[in-house]
């Protein structure tokens, strides 16, 4: 009996602070009250460009996102315990992170693919990782620990959220979404 209820009150604060299916790490949009796990896309391939200011561009598959968004678009982004099946994809929300780790970029989109300039390298000077796009405004509001309500509002285009840690920006694969 001294061990059930022992169980019982161990159990119970677990249940009150478990991660629950709907609190699932990552980005997942949100429109009319449901909400939608946006995918980490990767780079189909880096594209070389230029003789003496050199850009290395990564393309993406798809003219568009599957995320689309009239005006403002809206997101919940999870950080917490990454499950072991999904590291490789989700690392970048684990708990030592947060919405301060991301940025927005913005693609330029060309035929079938959009791209996304990743390195610029001039004789004197480079730059790593993708540019954040000046073109969107976000904000950001803190539900409660490791969850936050994003929305992103700006002019109509292709864009995605990015890790921006340790220079990553687009190499480590994107969030991507829409703007009409």
């Amino acid at each position: 009996m001294k061990r059930i209820f022992l169980f019982l009150l161990l159990l119970i604060p677990t249940l009150l602070f478990a991660q629950v299916p709907s609190d699932s790490v990552g980005v997942w949009a949100v429109s009319d009250n449901s909400m939608t796990r946006i995918k980490r896309i990767t780079p189909r391939r880096i594209k070389s460009t230029g003789f003496v200011k050199v850009k290395a561009k990564l393309e993406f598959d798809g003219a568009t996102s599957d995320h689309i968004f009239n005006g403002c678009a809206k997101f919940r982004m999870y950080f917490g315990k990454v499950r072991l099946t999904e590291i490789q994809n989700l690392y970048m929300f684990g708990s030592n992170y947060s919405p301060k780790d991301f940025e927005i970029g913005e693609f330029q989109v060309k035929k079938d693919s959009r791209l996304l300039t990743g390195v610029t390298a001039q004789p004197f000077s480079s730059q790593v990782g993708a540019s954040e796009s000046n073109k969107v405004a976000a904000t950001v509001t803190k539900l409660r620990n490791g969850v936050y309500d994003i929305s992103v509002s700006g002019k109509a285009g292709e864009y995605c959220i990015m890790f921006a840690g340790a220079g990553a920006s687009g190499f480590s694969g994107v969030f991507d979404f829409t703007l009409k």
